[in-house]
């Protein structure tokens, strides 16, 4: 049998995911596609306008294109035509510099992407419905100033490129790497709520915003704001009340994106039905987490630190989760200066057990999708009697996980499972609703970056995992597989981590050989 091969993930994988989900990448741009877009020229030109009447226009202002559009027909356009590939991704840019009124769209990326409601920057990636980039009015009364147009193609995974957190859109594939620029592999996971519905500006508490102090977060954008701790007796961060979906008690996760100025730790609380839950000790010099928590390093001097937290939510409790500046790893109620504080961005509470990537919110709670991603084994000259595969992966260690599945069906199935309470990678293979084989790795999983191997045969199952022993099973029949489901499986229990790399045989390997690959 021949070999096939791919240069990347999107020209074998099926994937989907039905919302925007942000991802640490490494990302260039290509050159600036829109003309004239700060109109230096001091007009209009390189652009379009059609749908002019009396009350309908888009003229030269103050150095920008001034849209004026009132409740009526025709639909006013301003167009830059022919600059965009479709299905491509870009960076869209505009700045709005004077504002009466009224907001403005484009639809020529998937969805409808405001570039202008009020005074201010928008930036938004979007994936090119149509070649033509096209501003038009998005409600009735429009009178609103743009400048500082720009539309440029992003260039994911680009060995130039700077580490980003960037949020991809819908059904665009996350490839994500870690702070020191290593790929990290395909990230998958399921659906999440963020509760908090200000994250980049949560409200404060015993602190105000220093706005001129601003510096790039992990999105690149000078967006991470300065938390500085006012002059009273008190706790000194960020809080906001979070509406809690499940009753009774249940597992909360709060993160927040932070970097150290004259304070350098942080205490994270979740409060609901008068029960108040701490976690303190998160030190953003040394990049260490206390007991129970998790922190990320996400490059420059950012971290993401994270906390669980059980919390019991009945009909009327008041909830809400604060993340407070320490004077020192052990003081976080004191006397503030009035002038000490930390960078802050990016405030999530989730429902679960782990944290998962950032959901950014702006005036409600926000949900990302799970993310959708196989392999149709027709793609790929599969061979239904015997083979072996070979995978690298990380997984979240608290929820039961999917890592891998082939299957046709839940009942026409070979599934490799994280065991939450043992800590083994489990092959389980189930043939017409039946179990067939339940294989625990010699080993445990070690929370980070392994490989994973097995083959598969009627009556020749075997495993390893990092190098560690073969286990086996000699009784056992293999099902007829439709897909490889990568993260995930008709079970709809999610990796909640990466796939690195995958490698398929359409053979039986020798144990020796599964050792070989795993180490």
């Amino acid at each position: 049998m021949g070999t096939k091969n791919f240069s990347n993930a999107n020209d074998l994988i099926t994937f989907s995911r039905a919302s925007a989900g942000t991802a640490l990448r490494k990302i260039a741009y290509g050159s600036e596609l829109v003309t004239n877009g700060d109109f230096g020229t001091g007009d209009l030109s390189g652009w379009s306008i059609s749908g002019t009447d009396a009350t309908h226009t888009v003229t030269y202002s103050s150095g920008g294109a001034r849209y004026q559009s009132d409740t009526t027909s025709p639909l006013l356009t301003f167009v830059q035509g022919s600059i965009l590939t479709i299905g491509k991704v870009y960076s869209v840019t505009v700045e709005t510099t004077a504002f009466t009124s009224g907001s403005l769209k484009t639809d020529s990326f998937s969805g409808t992407n405001i570039v202008s409601n009020g005074l201010g920057t928008i930036t938004f990636y979007g994936v090119a419905s149509s070649e033509a980039f096209t501003i038009v009015r998005n409600s009735t009364n429009v009178d609103a100033t743009i400048d500082n147009i720009s539309v440029k193609e992003v260039l994911f995974d680009d060995a130039s490129g700077d580490l980003t957190l960037i949020n991809h859109p819908a059904g665009i594939p996350r490839i994500e790497y870690d702070a020191d620029g290593n790929v990290l592999g395909l990230l998958v996971e399921e659906a999440r709520t963020n509760l908090i519905t200000a994250s980049a500006l949560p409200p404060l508490l015993g602190a105000t915003r220093d706005t001129a102090d601003n510096i790039t977060s992990p999105t690149q954008e000078l967006n991470g704001g300065l938390v500085v701790e006012d002059t009273s007796l008190n706790a000194h961060g960020i809080r906001q009340t979070a509406v809690l979906p499940t009753a009774g008690a249940a597992e909360y996760t709060v993160s927040v994106f932070a970097k150290a100025k004259e304070r350098s730790f942080l205490r994270m609380q979740m409060y609901g039905d008068a029960v108040m839950h701490t976690l303190e000790g998160w030190d953003l010099t040394a990049g260490t987490a206390p007991p129970g928590g998790t922190i990320q390093d996400c490059g420059n001097g950012w971290y993401r630190c994270s906390g669980t937290f059980t919390v019991a939510n009945t009909t009327g409790g008041y909830n809400f989760a604060s993340v407070y500046l320490g004077e020192s790893s052990g003081s976080y109620y004191y006397t503030g200066d009035g002038s000490s504080g930390a960078y802050m961005f990016g405030f999530q509470v989730e429902a679960g057990a782990f944290p998962t990537s950032y959901i950014p919110t702006a005036g409600a709670t926000a949900t990302r999708s799970a993310d959708v991603a196989s392999i149709p084994v027709a793609d790929f000259g599969y061979n239904q009697s015997e083979g072996t595969v070979v995978f690298e992966f990380d997984a979240d260690t608290g929820g039961g996980a999917r890592l891998l599945s082939l299957n046709t069906d839940i009942n026409n199935r070979m599934d490799v499972v994280y065991l939450t309470v043992s800590g083994l990678i489990q092959l389980f293979s189930a043939v017409g609703g039946t179990g067939s084989v339940s294989l625990n790795s010699a080993n445990t999983y070690s929370g980070t970056q392994s490989k994973y191997a097995f083959r598969f045969g009627t009556d020749d199952f075997a495993a390893a995992l990092d190098g560690g022993s073969v286990v086996t099973d000699t009784s056992a029949s293999v099902p007829t597989v439709v897909d490889f489901d990568l993260g995930t499986s008709p079970v709809s229990t999610f990796l909640n981590g990466h796939i690195k790399s995958i490698r398929y045989f359409p053979r039986r390997l020798t144990n020796a050989q599964l050792q070989e690959l795993t180490t």
